[in-house]
C-alpha cells in the first residue's frame, strides 16, 4: 500500500477500513468458525468414523492445498527475479530459497515446522488447521463432557504453554508461528468455536433480550477488539503480547459469530449474492492470492504502474479463485464426503455383523 501512496497505510490502519486489510485477526475468526464447523457432527452425535473423519479433512483441505503448492513452486522458480532493490527486505525474502527439496518435503508434510516465506507464507495458519484437526475429536470429549468454563480454563492453560516458547524458546519456528508451540495456543480458538457451537441456543436467547442500543454497542465492540486489539503489542512489551492480542481479537470474534446466529439483520446481510459468492471460493482465495501477488510483482514491477499492478493481481485473483474452487476444490471435497460415507457404512455394517455373531 505505502508503494501506491505513504498515506494508505495510515488510513487502513487507524480507520474502520482496517478491517477488511487484518488479515491475522481473520485468521482468529477462521480457527473459531473451524472449531464452531467441526464440532456441530460430534454435538449432533453425527460424526462417523474418525477414518472418515480425516479423509473427509484430507480431501477438503489437503488436495486443493498440494495443487495449489505445485503452482506457487512452479511460479516462484520462473518469475523470481532475484530480488528487486527498491522494494523491502520482508518482500526480497520470499521466493528467495529456490527449489530447495527439504523445504518442500515441508511442504508436503504440511504439519511440520514449515519455512513459510518460502513459496507461499499464508500457509501457516493452514499448518494449524491440520494439525489440530488430527486431534479434533479429543478436544470435543472435553467441550462435551465438561462445562464452558472448564474448557476456558483449558484454553488460558494451552495458550499459557504456548507463552512459554515465546520467554524460554523451546522450538525454534522456522516460519511464522509455526511452531507445535503455537499449535497448542491456537487449539484454544477452535475449543472456544466449538463452545459457540454448544451454547448456541443458550447466546442466541441472551442477545435477543438486548435493546436495540445495547446490540449497537455490541457491534461497536467488536469491531473495536477485532480491529485494534494489535494496540496491546505497543503498550505491552513481551515475548508474548501476540497471544494477549489474539485473545482480544478472539473477542471481537465471537461477538461476530454469535451476532451471525442471533441476528436476523445480520444474517440477511451474509446472505447477500456476493458475501455468499466470496464464502464459496474462500479457501481457493486464500490459497491462491499471496503466490499472485507475488507472481504480479516479479513480473511487471518497473514495467507497469503499482496500481495497475494491483488491479491486475486481484482479478486474477478472483478468476482463479473460481477456476480453483469449481475445477478442484469441490471436486475434491465432494470425493471426500463420499470415501468418508462409504467407510463409515462399512464399518456401521461390520458393527452390525459382529453383534449379530454375539
Amino acid at each position: 500500500m505505502w508503494m501506491i501512496t505513504p498515506v494508505l497505510p495510515l488510513v487502513f490502519s487507524y480507520s474502520p477500513f482496517r478491517i477488511f486489510v487484518y488479515g491475522h485477526a481473520a485468521v482468529i475468526l477462521f480457527f473459531i468458525l473451524s472449531g464452531f464447523v467441526l464440532s456441530l457432527p460430534f454435538l449432533n452425535n453425527k460424526q462417523g468414523s474418525y477414518y472418515g473423519y480425516i479423509l473427509k479433512r484430507f480431501f477438503r483441505i489437503y488436495i486443493p492445498y498440494i495443487v495449489s503448492l505445485a503452482i506457487a513452486i512452479t511460479l516462484s522458480v520462473s518469475l523470481h527475479r532475484d530480488g528487486i532493490n527498491s522494494l523491502s527486505d520482508w518482500f526480497n525474502q520470499f521466493w528467495s530459497k529456490g527449489l530447495d527439496i527439504d523445504i518442500i518435503k515441508e511442504h508436503i508434510l504440511l504439519i511440520t515446522n514449515i519455512h513459510t516465506d518460502a513459496y507461499n507464507t499464508v500457509v501457516w495458519s493452514l499448518i494449524h488447521e491440520m494439525r489440530i484437526s488430527i486431534i479434533f475429536p479429543i478436544i470435543m470429549f472435553a467441550v462435551i463432557r465438561y462445562k464452558w468454563s472448564t474448557n476456558l480454563l483449558l484454553c488460558l492453560l494451552l495458550s499459557s504453554i504456548g507463552a512459554m516458547n515465546d520467554v524460554f524458546d523451546f522450538e525454534v519456528r522456522n516460519g511464522h508461528y509455526t511452531s507445535i508451540f503455537d499449535t497448542v495456543h491456537y487449539t484454544s480458538f477452535f475449543i472456544t468455536g466449538a463452545l459457540l457451537a454448544k451454547y448456541k441456543e443458550n447466546l442466541a436467547r441472551a442477545y435477543h433480550k438486548l435493546n436495540k442500543i445495547h446490540k449497537w454497542a455490541l457491534l461497536t465492540t467488536a469491531m473495536i477488539f477485532y480491529s485494534y486489539s494489535r494496540i496491546v503489542e505497543v503498550v505491552i512489551h513481551q515475548p508474548f503480547n501476540h497471544i494477549i492480542t489474539e485473545y482480544g481479537i478472539a473477542f471481537g470474534s465471537i461477538i461476530v459469530v454469535i451476532m451471525a446466529l442471533s441476528s436476523n439483520a445480520f444474517t440477511n446481510f451474509l446472505m447477500r449474492k456476493p458475501i455468499i459468492f466470496i464464502g464459496k471460493i474462500s479457501y481457493s482465495l486464500y490459497l491462491y492470492h499471496f503466490v499472485i501477488l507475488l507472481s504480479s510483482i516479479n513480473l511487471f514491477y518497473g514495467k507497469l504502474p503499482i496500481v495497475l499492478i494491483y488491479v491486475l493481481s486481484f482479478i486474477t485473483t478472483i478468476v482463479v479463485s473460481v477456476l480453483g474452487y469449481y475445477f478442484i476444490e469441490d471436486p475434491s471435497a465432494k470425493l471426500g464426503r463420499k470415501v468418508s460415507q462409504k467407510i463409515n457404512l462399512y464399518q456401521l455394517k461390520n458393527k452390525t455383523s459382529v453383534k449379530k455373531g454375539a
